[in-house]
């Protein structure tokens, strides 16, 4: 049954996802037209084992693609998976006359239990004189006595990967097609379990970029900031903790504004203090430097980290790896935004979540780019 996800599309069989978790249970079916969704779910956050190798090994091919935006350094699995409920979603669909299977992954973590909180309340702060903890500010405005008493009901959504779709015959095709009702179908397992579990989800924390696009419908998730009643840009990655600033400049083309860094980094060009030398190794193989400055993106800047994580003097320039962070910290706004929504709110617009995934699920699929 652990059998690797390779091997098993090279068998031939029909259905060789369902082949690999053969033995597994589905936590839900259900059939939306031509589309059969199995929700299985890999752990849960009462247990640091996992529910079999078999799920554990399908969550580890899905995170590989989540590696692909964040870098080979992140880790397939990391310390907030022993307490998190971690589900996979796996849709099997016909098109072109071959039966087609896409999986998707994803994790919700509570912000109690050991390692206390989780990223989203970890990598935070509220800006303000004096400066407040994130979680003791959330339970202020939600009415919870402290941050302690918010965090029995806090958990945050991250960990997002995906198969992409593969036929028996071993076809594929270029994006996901049902990502939307996978997401909203494990959203739904684990609020049905977390309120079984005794540890009901009262709030839904999750880190996305501006690319956010959920089905052309607006979704359930406010920014922190608006739904707490603060001031725009009140809320901040905290880039002056030292693991959290590791981790940013470690991946800047997800947790900095590529806009402002284009801008940063033309300026420096301008002014002789960059050289060319050492932004052309941060540009893509086969990418002009005025383009990928012109309209700065992931795809163009696959070694953006050879700057912003330089250590020391950064080749053939002025200035260091610590003097171009300390640049950053003042010129550069985040990337993501931290958004949030409470349980109420989230069960009265995920039907209508639903409804739209399904209805465009043949065209579109959701770009939901959270961290971790």
């Amino acid at each position: 049954m652990n059998m690797p996800l390779e091997a098993a599309y090279s068998t031939g069989r029909q259905s060789t996802l369902q082949h690999v978790v053969a033995m597994e249970v589905p936590r839900l079916v259900r059939d939306y037209g031509d589309v059969r969704l199995s929700i299985y779910r890999a752990k849960t956050c009462t247990r640091a084992a996992w529910e079999s190798p078999a799920l554990r090994a399908l969550v580890a091919e899905a995170r590989e693609s989540y590696r692909t935006l964040y870098g080979q350094h992140v880790p397939i699995f990391d310390h907030y998976d022993q307490k998190a409920w971690i589900y996979v979603a796996i849709a099997t669909y016909e098109s072109r006359g071959s039966t087609f299977e896409e999986a998707l992954t994803l994790r919700f973590v509570p912000a109690a239990g050991m390692p206390l909180l989780n990223d989203d309340l970890n990598f935070y702060r509220l800006l303000g004189s004096p400066e407040r903890e994130l979680a003791d500010s959330i339970g202020g405005v939600r009415g919870a006595a402290s941050g302690v008493e918010l965090l029995r009901g806090a958990y945050s959504q991250s960990r997002m990967g995906s198969l992409r779709p593969r036929s028996d015959s071993g076809r594929s095709l270029t994006g996901n097609r049902h990502v939307g009702l996978s997401w909203c179908l494990m959203l739904d397992c684990f609020l049905d379990d977390s309120a079984r579990s005794g540890r009901p989800c009262q709030l839904l924390t999750a880190q996305t970029t501006e690319q956010l696009r959920v089905l052309g419908t607006r979704v359930p998730m406010s920014p922190a900031a608006e739904a707490l009643g603060l001031a725009p840009g009140s809320i901040k990655l905290n880039r002056r903790d030292s693991h959290v600033r590791e981790i940013c400049y470690g991946t800047p083309t997800y947790f900095l504004n590529l806009g402002h860094v284009g801008a940063l980094l033309s300026r420096l060009i301008a002014e002789g203090r960059l050289s060319a030398a050492a932004l052309r190794a941060a540009v893509a193989p086969g990418t002009r430097l005025e383009r990928a400055l012109a309209r700065p993106s992931a795809s163009s800047f696959t070694r953006l980290d050879s700057l912003f994580d330089a250590r020391g003097p950064i080749e053939g320039s002025t200035l260091s790896g610590d003097e171009l962070r300390e640049l950053a910290d003042r010129e550069v706004d985040d990337g993501p935004v931290l958004r949030l929504t409470d349980l109420e709110r989230l069960e009265v617009e995920l039907e209508d979540l639903r409804r739209s995934a399904y209805g465009k699920a043949s065209a579109s699929f959701i770009q939901w780019v959270s961290h971790r």
